[in-house]
């Protein structure tokens, strides 16, 4: 299946079709967690925000590289 159709949709409707995916799969993640009654006590909640930003500058960081490294390529 060729996907090249996504080069010819105008820029803010697929902004706005990655982000209602987006959206939506978070509120489906955060509904099924409410309905499975997986909580974090209040102990636990500074290692998930350690945890979190741990990862979240560990993807930023892989998003520069990759962004750096596609750059050369049009240069």
């Amino acid at each position: 299946m060729s996907y090249n159709f996504i080069y010819n949709l105008p820029l803010l409707v697929l902004a706005a079709v990655v982000l209602i995916a987006c959206i939506g799969f978070s509120l489906l993640v955060i509904k099924v967690i409410r309905l499975m009654g997986w909580v974090l006590a209040p102990d636990e909640i500074a290692t998930a925000t350690v945890l979190h930003g741990s990862i979240s500058v560990l993807n930023a960081f892989t998003l520069g590289l990759i962004v750096v490294g596609v750059q050369s390529q049009y240069r």
